[in-house]
């Protein structure tokens, strides 16, 4: 992955953070000169490498209140147990 960067088109990016995570369906990976890190994800998620070495994955987002993006709800993904209610975790 080329930060801040776009092959279709010139990118100008306001948020470096934001503005360098992309769709990861299959994987992402990082390496250097002599090993190699990948790792393979089992369902969509947003990826990124915002420091050299080292791999972002955005497992869900929380909102309580829906930021008009398109779902036209919040996203506060949860699970309840029990009237117990935490955020979603996720183990592989």
């Amino acid at each position: 992955m080329i930060r801040v960067y776009r092959k279709d088109w010139d990118l100008g990016v306001n948020q470096p953070v934001a503005g360098n995570y992309h769709p990861i369906n299959l994987g992402i990976y990082t390496k250097d000169s002599s090993t190699e890190l990948s790792v393979l994800v089992d369902r969509s998620m947003g990826g990124s490498s915002i420091v050299d070495g080292q791999l972002e994955l955005m497992i869900h987002r929380r909102l309580y209140y829906d930021d008009a993006r398109g779902v036209g709800e919040a996203l506060n993904e949860t699970l309840y147990i029990q009237d117990d209610c935490k955020g979603l975790t996720v183990r592989s």
